[in-house]
């Protein structure tokens, strides 16, 4: 039998008892401090989008021009989970003005203005597609046929 010390995550107690366990198993802890909390916590979260550096990735993505999905997928947490923290951030939901433009494919850039000032950013995404390339480059058209394959 191995002893495993567990510490309160909140006031960093040692007087904790085991409080059974969650649906998907994980075991429950129950911390007796002296000040009458009580709280209830896990040792290890199961759900990636509570962890802190992964809201802190949510919305440096957000900001950065990342969708919804890709940045779900790319942290490996449920675009619920995105959005909700997103909608909790205040760095996300500024609605500030905002605007992406095609920069060094696949990444882009994005510009920011000052709140009610969509003409300067506008402006400024205008004078930046003008001075450069991207916006004139497209894709090729057409499946290139594989190897041996007639086409009809």
């Amino acid at each position: 039998m191995v002893y495993v010390p567990v510490q309160c995550p909140h006031c960093h107690n040692t007087e904790v008892i085991k409080a059974g366990k969650q649906a998907n198993g994980a075991q429950r802890y129950q911390c007796h401090n002296g000040q009458g909390e009580r709280r209830i916590f896990l040792l290890q979260d199961q759900d990636r989008g509570r962890v802190p550096e992964i809201q802190r990735q949510v919305v440096a993505l957000a900001l950065n021009g990342s969708g919804i999905r890709d940045t779900a997928r790319g942290l490996r947490i449920s675009p619920t989970t995105v959005s909700a923290v997103l909608k909790k951030s205040p760095h996300a939901s500024t609605r500030h003005p905002r605007v992406a433009a095609p920069s060094l494919m696949p990444l882009s850039i994005m510009f920011h203005g000052k709140l009610f000032d969509e003409p300067t950013v506008l402006r400024v995404a205008y004078a930046y597609e003008r001075a450069t390339e991207w916006n004139r480059k497209r894709p090729p058209i057409g499946i290139a046929p594989l190897s041996g394959a007639k086409l009809s």
